[in-house]
């Protein structure tokens, strides 16, 4: 089948800590092994792999991460326009059965691709941030834009919005990364809809050895950004180490926020008790997965939550957040880790102790977790399922 990935994320990745990108790797990769021929396009790329590299047109355009909310919608209309420019020639040298507009896909990010007239799919689209107050919770992602700047993103807010609508209105399938999400579409298109959730490399993303043991390791993963709630997660350290002082808290990962995390934890005197990592390459992450004895996601939003996965996939026991797909993605609460309340310091660090102080309790819900990911979120079982929307619309369209 010959398909054109029309847009593969803000930085197409296959190492950064991106999920984005990250995902759209993975199933594109296995489009790949199994004899599609792909034609990719990305705004940007950083890619250590030759076969996929050799695939992907580039067009060099930093949305990720967002120098500021003007850049960023310039640097999306722009992408939108060229990309159809470019999808057209590809169109017209070879014969593309498929169209499909991976990520990004959440709300305004639009595509000019239908209007080629090719059976068109967009999504999996996220259960996106809501009920959250973005200027009060992130503390510096955006430089607040001038007057002028502002009334320019309002003039292209609206026409994201009215091309957005189009782009769902005129794709043939849509796909969804939780049920949930359907809830939030118009009514118009939900029957277009199918869920597929992301997955795991469950062979990268394994249990340790038996004889693998650690001691109050505690592992957090994300952007940077406030809407992580990593000053929660900080703050539960308090009342962690009150009854386990070796407690270890470990952040991954980078972003404009983590300036600010680092000097709470210095206000807090917690600098021996939590590590900042920074970025490490996410064929790396699983060796930190193995090595925890509790995955935390503390998010005050959260739009699906792929490292948690992870961290299940390696039989550990997870702490989560209601918010967002905590509470409509995939797991729940107590059988499979605990959730909790966000913004609750306290609660946090009780269901976290609940884990560290019983590590029976602790691998048999990691177990419970690797059989969970095992039947439901294999890489290869979700991209089977992708395959099967693409020849179905095929069929579908040919009669």
């Amino acid at each position: 089948m010959n398909i054109l990935i029309s847009s593969s994320s803000f930085l197409f990745t296959d190492t950064e800590g991106v999920g984005e990108g990250i995902f759209v790797y993975e199933i594109v990769k296995r489009l790949h092994e199994r004899g599609h021929k792909l034609v990719i396009l990305a705004p940007k790329s950083k890619l250590l792999d030759d076969n996929i590299k050799n695939l992907t047109i580039s067009l060099n355009i930093d949305l990720f991460p967002a120098i500021s909310e003007l850049r960023e919608q310039t640097g999306w209309h722009y992408f939108a326009y060229k990309s159809l420019e470019i999808a057209k020639r590809i169109i017209k040298n070879k014969n593309i059965d498929i169209i499909h507009h991976l990520a990004p896909s959440f709300t305004g990010m639009y595509s000019l691709i239908p209007l080629l007239k090719k059976p068109f799919i967009y999504g999996p689209i996220p259960l996106e941030h809501r009920n959250i107050d973005f200027k009060k919770e992130f503390i510096k992602t955006y430089e607040p834009p001038t007057d002028t700047e502002k009334e320019i993103i309002d003039s292209l807010n609206v026409l994201s919005m009215d091309q957005y609508q189009k782009t769902l209105n005129t794709a043939d399938k849509i796909i969804v990364q939780m049920p949930a999400v359907i809830n939030y579409l118009p009514k118009s298109v939900r029957k277009k809809c199918t869920p597929i959730p992301l997955g795991v490399d469950t062979e990268l993303f394994c249990p340790p050895p038996e004889n693998f043991h650690s001691q109050d390791l505690i592992l957090s993963i994300g952007h940077m950004t406030a809407i992580k709630g990593f000053d929660y997660l900080i703050r539960a350290m308090i009342f962690i180490i009150k009854k386990r002082p070796q407690a270890q808290l470990i952040l991954i990962g980078d972003g404009p926020d983590k300036v600010y995390f680092e000097r709470l934890v210095n206000k807090l005197n917690l600098s021996n008790n939590i590590k900042f990592l920074g970025s490490v390459s996410h064929n790396k992450i699983n060796t930190y997965l193995q090595k925890c004895n509790v995955y935390c996601q503390s998010s005050l939003s959260e739009t699906f939550g792929l490292a948690r996965l992870e961290a299940m996939s390696c039989g550990k026991p997870v702490v989560y957040t209601s918010a967002g797909a905590g509470e409509n993605g995939f797991a729940s609460n107590g059988k499979f880790g605990g959730m909790v309340q966000p913004r609750d310091p306290e609660t946090l660090a009780s269901e976290i102790l609940r884990f560290l102080e019983s590590p029976s309790l602790a691998k048999k819900a990691g177990d419970i977790n690797r059989k969970l990911v095992l039947q439901l979120y294999d890489w290869d079982q979700i991209v089977t399922k992708y395959e099967e929307i693409y020849r179905h619309l095929l069929h579908y369209k040919a009669n």
